[in-house]
């Protein structure tokens, strides 16, 4: 007789295959040196490999049972419109059993399945095919939510490829909920040292917090969001960042906290974005380089000077802060005060006019 593919005869001769295909098929995936006419020749090869190895796991035609699905749907509410009833569904119980199959198969295969369908829909994503992820997210799901804490980093970066794709369709309250449950397995995962060390985990984590900053703006929550910006910066200060990119985000940041009146904030951001500028920015031999230095750290004295200038439109400031930036030791913001007096008045008017002298140097030709 022929064997079971999952028979105890031929198990660990499987085990080792899958995880040799899947690692094979990581490092064609994160292959950068294709050639120009070919940029995606590598992950067509992974996606090959990853195709195989669905088979081998009697996974096939995944995307063509989804568009069925929702076809079937299309028909089934076009009829419920016209009042009519509904053409019965063909093989209801294969379905239904389907449905059931992540929980009742085998718990190895379960995972592998989640983390090929995971890779799956990462390999559409790098080849700009999303469209044809979304049945591979959703197979992923299901088998690795059964067991979340077995690999957490795929669950999370699935939840993360969700999230933008709802965020995309404009449904902001669902990618909302769906990138919490990302943050809850994360959670999960560092208290049962899952992700302890583990770079892999923080990196897709730290991309939570910038989709869901993003959801938190559409949602008009524009302080949640600068908050989970601003952690994500903190986050990105643990390995090499562009410094470039890092201040002028800051710099943004620190607009909304003025803006908003929460000129303590403002001020911190601009003491991160000054420290990152002066200490990470390695210093530049090109003449056009010195200048694009010099006009970012113009900003930021520019954004000073508005800090200062917009306390004269305010009766107040709001006192609250939080320091999003342990690691790079910052001095605690000075107190931002109402200008009740003509001389506190002064005192400020003064402070920006000073900020706002120094960065008209490089900007007045």
């Amino acid at each position: 007789p022929i064997p079971s593919p999952f028979s105890f005869d031929c198990f660990f001769s499987m085990a080792e295959e899958m995880e040799r295909g899947i690692a094979e098929a990581k490092g064609l995936m994160g292959v950068t040196t294709d050639p120009e006419k070919e940029p995606y020749k590598s992950k067509y090869k992974a996606r090959q490999i990853i195709n195989g190895l669905l088979a081998m796991l009697g996974e096939i035609n995944v995307e063509e049972e989804e568009k069925a699905k929702e076809a079937k749907k299309i028909v089934s509410k076009l009829f419920a419109d016209a009042g009519a009833k509904p053409p019965p569904q063909e093989e209801e119980d294969t379905a239904k059993k389907g449905k059931e199959e992540p929980k009742a198969m085998d718990e190895r295969k379960r995972a592998w399945l989640g983390r090929l369908h995971h890779l799956m829909a990462v390999n559409y994503s790098e080849t700009e095919e999303g469209g044809r992820s979304k049945p591979h997210l959703k197979r992923a799901k299901e088998c690795l939510e059964v067991k979340p804490l077995q690999h957490p980093v795929e669950l999370i970066d699935v939840y993360n490829h969700i999230g933008i794709n709802r965020s995309n369709r404009q449904e902001f309250k669902e990618a909302k909920t769906i990138l919490q449950k990302a943050f809850a397995l994360y959670s999960d995962a560092k208290e049962e040292g899952k992700g302890e060390g583990k770079a892999e985990l923080e990196a897709k984590h730290t991309l939570s917090l910038y989709f869901l900053a993003q959801v938190e703006g559409h949602l008009g929550n524009g302080t949640e969001s600068a908050k989970l910006l601003a952690k994500t910066l903190h986050r990105q200060l643990t390995g090499e960042i562009d410094a470039k990119d890092w201040v002028v985000n800051a710099t943004s940041i620190s607009g909304f906290y003025i803006n908003s009146g929460h000129y303590k904030q403002a001020d911190h951001m601009l003491q991160a974005a000054k420290k990152v500028l002066d200490s990470r920015w390695a210093i530049p031999e090109a003449q056009l380089e010195k200048e694009e230095r010099e006009e970012h750290d113009s900003n930021i004295s520019r954004t000073w000077g508005a800090l200062h200038l917009h306390r004269l439109k305010t009766d107040g400031s709001v006192d609250e802060w939080e320091d999003f930036f342990p690691s790079l030791k910052l001095c605690r913001p000075e107190s931002y005060a109402a200008c009740g007096t003509y001389k506190e008045a002064r005192k400020a008017f003064l402070s920006g006019m000073k900020a706002l002298t120094k960065a008209e140097k490089f900007f007045v030709l």
